[in-house]
């Protein structure tokens, strides 16, 4: 059984941990620059859609706010620092870094709770995996929300398990309300947990939990009902209907992710099959899932070794689940990461980002089922009683070897400006020389309006010179901007993104018309500058 407080080798432990997660929070602080993610700068103009005194949305454009594409959660946790320091951008990253570290403290005083009846120990060993965690470390400094989602749902699952055992008071339903509120409207998918902890809390409780439930959901929709009544959000705001038409669009082959004559039931089983042995390979094992690894293990004429331990990896935390729900028994932290993880593998994804909120549970159901194969491999020897000792040396060892793959691939987390550029660079001649009410045509049109202050529309894509210039007009655009573009991963160098490559040529006939003019070029930084002529 795990004791209800530590010991102090265990709290000196995580204190140990805290301040390596600290060390390598704190060194890869500066390495990301607002822009160089797909969703980090949408965020932070949505934040200030909170603070403008207008309607809530995308306001970098004139006209009305765009539709956005994420719930509203995650930008109205920004939002006052946005407004005290409206072009701060690295004090922003107090936001997912705070959640960090706040989630390494849940994992390990809120432990008896999250996992009844499992060492404490495994809690420190867990605890330390998520902390040097490349995934981790990087999200810490991006402004990105799954830091902030894991600390909703570790919550969620303490409140929902002491709930459970009838430790949480009378006032449990509308902290559960509030919570639910947190993790659905800080990232949309948060709905399947929430259903893992449902159902949960109906099997220890049965319907002595249907008071329970119905007043969270009486007191979320309170919630929301406030949220809408003080802030800029209005009710549509509040369905994420962008972010269902594009899945909607992956589903129906418009924006497919691999070929369109694939069905899309057997895509899904493909990429649930890529998430078993790639995607959580690399999550759990942070060497030897890349291109380099794979090109060399082909010359070796071993291609089959790197899904083999993939499938290990996965098959080992299955077995760690299977073994952690027969005893100790199903717990409110496993029921979350079961429904989030049946609930995915209906949704087509490609990143190891989205196992970002289940990564401590994945961590544990791999140290369970290792400690299970040490336990084998006493019972194999015929010497039974050896179990525990063999199953304890086998987690140390992994630990031990997954910390130190995990804190080197961490430590090798390289500058978004390396492989980015200087985004900033892209608009700080328009900054200066521009007037205010400059529209600016561009490929990122949210990272340009916050680090110009400029109105900005997105550049798209266009058949021909008639539609491109068709559109020049339309949305009385000033200025153009070519820059670095916002690929960052390591194997990419800066240079013009694909909507650019792509548009080139109708630029370089209009520049020879004299319908558009080099206003600013800057070779070091690659940014190139149009002005639009009459």
């Amino acid at each position: 059984m795990t004791a209800a407080h530590p010991t102090r080798p265990q709290a000196a432990a995580w204190l140990g941990v805290l301040v390596i997660a600290a060390l390598l929070l704190w060194r890869d602080h500066p390495h990301f620059q607002l822009g160089a993610q797909w969703d980090d700068a949408d965020y932070v103009v949505l934040a200030r859609s909170f603070t403008a005194g207008g309607d809530y949305g995308l306001i970098n454009s004139p006209g009305a706010p765009g539709r956005a594409n994420y719930p509203f959660g995650f930008p109205l946790l920004l939002a006052p620092l946005v407004a005290l320091f409206p072009r701060n951008f690295e004090l922003l990253k107090l936001v997912p870094t705070t959640a960090t570290l706040a989630n390494l403290t849940l994992l390990f005083w809120g432990w008896p709770v999250l996992a009844r009846g499992v060492s404490r120990w495994w809690g420190v060993g867990v605890a330390l995996l998520y902390a040097v965690s490349p995934l981790v470390v990087r999200h810490a400094s991006v402004l990105m929300s799954e830091p902030v989602f894991l600390f909703w749902c570790l919550l969620a699952v303490l409140l929902v398990e002491r709930a459970a055992a009838g430790a949480a008071g009378r006032w449990w339903p509308v902290g559960l309300g509030a919570l639910s509120v947190a993790v659905v409207f800080t990232r949309t998918v948060g709905a399947l947990p929430l259903a893992g902890l449902a159902v949960y809390l109906l099997y220890r409780r049965g319907r002595r939990a249907l008071p329970g439930l119905a007043g969270a959901a009486l007191a979320g929709a309170s919630l929301l009902l406030l949220v809408v009544a003080l802030t800029a959000l209005r009710w549509p705001d509040l369905w994420p209907a962008n972010y269902l038409q594009q899945n909607a669009g992956l589903v129906s082959g418009e924006a497919r992710l691999t070929d369109q004559s694939t069905p899309y039931p057997l895509l899904l089983l493909r990429l649930s099959a890529r998430h078993a042995w790639l995607d959580l390979r690399n999550l759990l094992l942070a060497v030897g899932g890349g291109e380099r690894a794979q090109a060399l293990m082909a010359r070796l004429g071993l291609p089959w070794l790197l899904p083999l331990v993939g499938w290990a990896l996965a098959g080992l935390t299955t077995l760690g689940w299977v073994r952690l729900l027969r005893r100790p028994g199903p717990s409110a932290f496993l029921a979350a990461a079961l429904a989030y993880s049946a609930g995915m593998q209906l949704v087509l994804w490609t990143t190891i980002r989205f196992f970002y909120p289940v990564q401590p549970q994945l961590t544990l159901g791999l140290v369970a089922g290792v400690d299970w194969l040490g336990r084998a491999l006493a019972r194999g020897l015929r010497r039974p009683a050896w179990g525990p000792r063999l199953g304890r040396a086998a987690v140390l060892i992994a630990v031990t070897g997954l910390t130190l793959t995990g804190l080197r691939q961490s430590l090798l987390l390289d500058d978004s400006r390396r492989h980015a550029g200087d985004l900033a660079a892209r608009t700080q001649w328009l900054a200066v020389h521009a007037a205010p009410s400059a529209v600016v045509m561009s490929e990122l049109p949210r990272p340009d309006f916050l680090y110009s202050g400029l109105p900005t529309v997105d550049l798209g894509g266009y058949s021909g010179e008639a539609a491109f210039v068709a559109a020049l007009e339309a949305q009385q655009v000033d200025y153009i901007v070519s820059g670095p573009g916002v690929l960052w991963v390591n194997a990419s160098r800066p240079g013009p993104a694909a909507p650019w490559r792509e548009l080139a040529p109708i630029v370089a006939g209009l520049v020879r018309a004299g319908r558009l003019t080099v206003a600013y070029a800057s070779p070091t930084d690659a940014v190139v500058v149009y002005q639009v002529r009459p």
